[in-house]
Order: C-alpha cells, then sequence, then structure tokens
C-alpha cells in the first residue's frame, strides 16, 4: 500500500507531462516557466523560497511541468477497483502554484493513519522511486532542499522529519 500511494501521488503530480496537446497549450500559463517569471502568489510568505522551491522543480522535472498538488490525502478516499487497482478519491483542490510538497508532507501521516508506520526515510525513498519512474530527477538531497525552502516559502511549522 505505500507504494502504491506513493505512485499515486506521483501520477498526479507529473500528469502534465502526459497531457494531450491541447491540454497542454491551455495550461502554458501555470509551467514552472511561467511560474518562475510571475510574482509569487500573496499567501506565500518568502517569495525567495518559493523561488527555490519552483527552481527545484524545473531542475527535477523540466521547466514545462505543471505543478499539481494539494490533495485531500485520508485513508478513506483511497478506494480499491474490482480490479485491484487503488484510486485516489475526494480530490480537494488541485493547484498549480504550490507544487505537489505539501502531498510529501502529508504522506506519513496518511499512510501511519491507514495503519503503515514508516520512516521519514522510507516514505522520501519510495516518492523518490515513484517520481523517477515518471521522470523526475530528483534525489534525497534536492527533495530536502525543497521541502525545507517549501516550509520557508509557506510558513508550513513541521515537515514531521522528512527534511532530516
Amino acid at each position: 500500500m505505500p507504494a502504491v500511494l506513493d505512485d499515486r501521488v506521483a501520477a498526479v503530480h507529473t500528469v502534465s507531462q502526459r497531457l494531450p496537446v491541447e491540454a497542454a497549450e491551455a495550461m502554458a500559463d501555470f509551467t514552472l516557466a511561467a511560474l518562475q517569471g510571475a510574482p509569487a502568489p500573496d499567501w506565500i510568505a518568502d517569495p525567495g523560497a518559493y523561488g527555490e522551491v519552483l527552481a527545484a522543480h524545473a531542475d527535477a522535472y523540466d521547466p514545462g511541468l505543471v505543478p499539481l498538488d494539494h490533495l485531500d490525502l485520508k485513508p478513506e478516499h483511497l478506494r480499491r477497483r474490482g480490479d485491484g487497482e487503488v484510486v485516489l478519491l475526494d480530490v480537494e483542490s488541485v493547484r498549480p502554484d504550490v507544487t505537489g510538497l505539501i502531498d510529501v508532507v502529508t504522506l506519513p501521516a496518511v499512510l501511519r493513519q491507514a495503519g503503515h508506520e514508516l520512516s521519514a526515510d522510507r516514505v522520501l525513498g519510495l516518492y523518490l522511486d515513484a517520481t523517477a519512474a515518471r521522470g523526475a530527477n530528483w534525489t534525497a538531497g534536492t527533495l530536502k532542499s525543497a521541502l525545507r525552502a517549501y516550509a520557508a516559502a509557506t510558513g508550513l511549522e513541521s515537515l514531521h522529519g522528512l527534511d532530516q
């Protein structure tokens, strides 16, 4: 289950890499390249750290990625289809201005609530594997740096050990 959940989250975070041309063109204003050239959203506490987050994502993926995140991750929103496939339900708000890092921060708690106690390193390892399978070039170090910058940019008080 932990690897499957990480895979599903990675699939959402990288979906813009698999969009049809028409959809990709419609989302062009929300790519990492476009976000890097625009002012930080008003709710960002530290625009410099936000720039670091966007730059880390552009390095890990591609400047053409539309960074999607903010899944409403909780055990109640995981379902197994008849064919055994696990799906995420009840996506709260997929936002193209935040990146998927808040979902990464949420993963340990969701897995714990679902009965899977994993170390922060194991959760990060599963996420790194899942995103690498979808073309990302994260390393543990660059992902941890991006998480620290994300916390600074957004005012998030804890990364629950994911940045250690």
